[in-house]
């Protein structure tokens, strides 16, 4: 064996053999041999492996490490013609060091993986996430009772019908509240009349009553006051709720409006306080506006009025305005607040003149804001209270 050198380190040792034969026989037999043909010109890239270089792999037992040979030509100053060699390699473990196991290597397979599935999907899933996010938002405005909102259901896949179905869910919905608007209305037109010759009636009775009877006329008489207010108001919320892209919408001062509903409802009830810029000027109908903001303060006169003043507020936000009415009462239970502009809902069990009217006035009130393009919400006070909340565009 002939001379050989090392490399040495903590995990990985390098050894290269040397292996030229005998060195008079070596000479002898070159002696003997024809001179060696000229040396093909060489090629630059990797050499090329030729018969008998192969490659070798051991795994020594009992934690005695790996070994790697390779057979190549090794060459010196002394002798032109290659020399016969092997180039060891011994390390303690495979992923010790990077001859043997090249960790960049395998952690750019699985990044250029996802970066390719990236760029094909991407694109994919963005789409798919936009249709969500939109039929998400026309839910919300449809649960908010604006049934004119639409999804784009330019899709041909399972979200395509999907946006269909929310459209034709949608229109439906908007028939549905039309048609039963439209009874509502018919039958309160319906009653007018009969409740005009009852009426009518009434006074020939009061005319001819005697004294023993001026009670039971009078307890009639409220009765069908009542029923005619009731009749009023389905009429009003039949006719706030019917066609509201037909309203027309003018610039209103708002302040003027808030003025009449106080002189209309506040007379000699509780408090009223005011508290606005005047020049504030929003976009409604003047019809609408004014009765909504009438019924806000006479639903709040009604059920907080011996609580403490009642509060009217206005600040412009952006494009919008936002009126608020505020009273000091008991409020109303959290799971309630979404059911007060459901027609006939009232957070009591009982019905009757003491405790409120039939449940229409703050349905009216959402009929006459949304004609106006406008939204109405209501949240409790803290410590104690209700308020209103009415946004409608400026002008």
């Amino acid at each position: 064996m002939g001379a050989a050198e090392f490399v040495d380190d903590d995990d990985v040792a390098v050894v290269v053999v040397v292996l030229p034969p005998e060195e008079e026989d070596f000479k002898e037999k070159r002696g003997k041999e024809d001179p060696p043909p000229p040396r093909e010109k060489r090629v630059k890239g990797p050499p090329r492996r030729r018969a008998g270089e192969e490659q070798i792999f051991l795994v020594l037992p009992q934690g005695g490490g790996y070994w790697l040979g390779v057979r190549l030509p090794a060459r010196s100053a002394e002798e032109p013609d290659p020399i016969p060699a092997v180039l060891l390699i011994h390390s303690s473990s495979v992923y010790a060091n990077s001859l043997l196991y090249d960790w960049l290597l395998w952690l750019a397979i699985p990044l250029g993986v996802l970066f390719v599935s990236a760029l094909f999907w991407m694109p994919f899933v963005r789409g798919l996430t936009n249709s969500v996010a939109q039929m998400s938002r026309v839910t919300g405005r449809i649960a908010l009772g604006e049934f004119d909102a639409r999804v784009e259901d330019d899709r041909s896949d399972e979200l395509g019908r999907l946006g269909a179905e929310i459209n034709d869910l949608a229109s439906r919905l908007s028939s549905f509240v039309k048609n039963q608007k439209r009874f509502l209305g018919d039958i309160a037109h319906e009653l007018s009349a009969p409740l005009a010759r009852i009426q009518f009636a009434l006074g020939i009775l009061e005319q001819r009553a005697d004294q023993s009877s001026e009670k039971q006329v009078g307890t009639l008489r409220e009765e069908i006051q009542e029923m005619s207010v009731l009749v009023n108001e389905l009429l009003s919320f039949s006719k706030a709720g019917m066609d509201p892209g037909g309203v027309s919408l003018v610039p209103l001062t708002l302040s003027s409006i808030v003025e009449r509903a106080v002189g209309r409802e506040g007379g000699h009830g509780p408090m009223i306080d005011v508290a606005m810029d005047p020049k504030l000027v929003v976009l409604a109908n003047e019809a609408y506006l004014l009765r909504a903001i009438s019924n806000l303060l006479r639903n709040a006169i009604r059920y907080a009025g011996d609580a403490g003043p009642i509060q009217v507020s206005a600040r412009k936000e952006k494009d919008l305005v936002e009126i608020t009415v505020a009273d000091s009462g008991p409020g109303v239970a959290e799971e309630a607040l979404d059911q007060l502009f459901v027609p006939f809902y009232r957070p009591e069990s009982s019905r009757n003149r003491d405790s409120g009217g039939a449940g229409l006035g703050l349905a009216i009130v959402r009929s006459c804001v949304e004609a106006c393009k406008g939204t109405v919400v209501c949240r409790n006070r803290k410590p104690a209270g209700l308020e209103v909340i009415i946004r409608l565009g400026a002008a």
